[in-house]
């Protein structure tokens, strides 16, 4: 079990919006519906990474991940999303 470890599991959001982010990002960050699974596949093949959500609209892209270790989490999330987009 994963969860077995010292560290307890964190819930984290991880996204962006009309309101931080331009049209050019969000459209690379973008993530149609019918790629979500392979999204959520590719997130939780990360070590550190256990469960995945994706939303993402014309106006928003969001990530809820649950994670073994926050820093970690955020690290691989934006890893994933910067090979995703091709964003560096």
């Amino acid at each position: 079990n994963r969860y077995a470890g010292s560290n307890k599991p964190v819930l984290m959001s991880i996204g962006l919006s009309i309101h931080n982010a331009p049209v050019e990002v969000r459209e690379k960050l973008a993530v149609p519906e019918a790629e979500w699974p392979r999204a959520i596949e590719e997130l939780t093949a990360y070590p550190h990474i256990e469960e995945a959500a994706v939303l993402s609209t014309c106006n928003r892209m969001e990530l809820y991940v649950v994670g073994l270790s926050w820093h970690r989490g955020v690290r691989e999330v934006e890893d994933w999303m910067s090979k995703s987009s091709g964003i560096p």
